[in-house]
């Protein structure tokens, strides 16, 4: 069995279809404490599956990436909190508003801050190069782009 600071450092990702994920958090209760639901799991087995793992005693990282005008992610923020989310994820270049969205849908559903789930920004995906930030109207060097992304991350939570 992991020690308690290994079960809470390791986050599990079920980046496959719902029964496999099923299967997988049966086999890891009582040795995982986190697990991560993106997309592909998140879109076939919706909302549902974040509340079957938390009721198993997981701690569920939604990475979705949200991406979207301020009010639109405002919402997906406060219904993945409302789901029981311990973490999700939006994207930096959203821009300050859309973060700051993000971050006050939280602040609305945990006024008193406990339990609330964790909104972590990415910057740069890692399958991204310079040469696709550059096709993309990217002129920075990767390093710069990704430094840019997380100080105005950090300005906005």
């Amino acid at each position: 069995m992991l020690s308690e600071s290994a079960r809470d450092s390791i986050i599990v990702a079920l980046d496959c279809d719902v029964d496999e994920a099923r299967h997988l958090a049966a086999e890891l209760s009582g040795h995982a404490r986190w697990l991560k639901v993106g997309m592909t799991l998140y879109y076939a087995a919706g909302p549902a599956i974040v509340k079957e793992l938390t009721d198993l005693g997981f701690k569920v990282f939604v990475d979705l990436k949200l991406h979207d005008i301020p009010h639109q992610v405002h919402g997906a923020a406060k219904s993945l909190a409302k789901i029981g989310a311990s973490m999700i994820t939006i994207h930096a270049s959203g821009g300050s508003d859309m973060m700051c969205a993000a971050c006050d849908a939280i602040a609305e559903e945990f006024p008193q801050g406990e339990g609330k789930p964790i909104v972590l920004a990415i910057t740069v995906l890692t399958s991204t190069d310079e040469a696709m930030l550059k096709n993309i109207g990217v002129a920075k060097p990767l390093p710069e782009q990704v430094e840019a992304l997380a100080r105005m991350a950090d300005d906005s939570g």
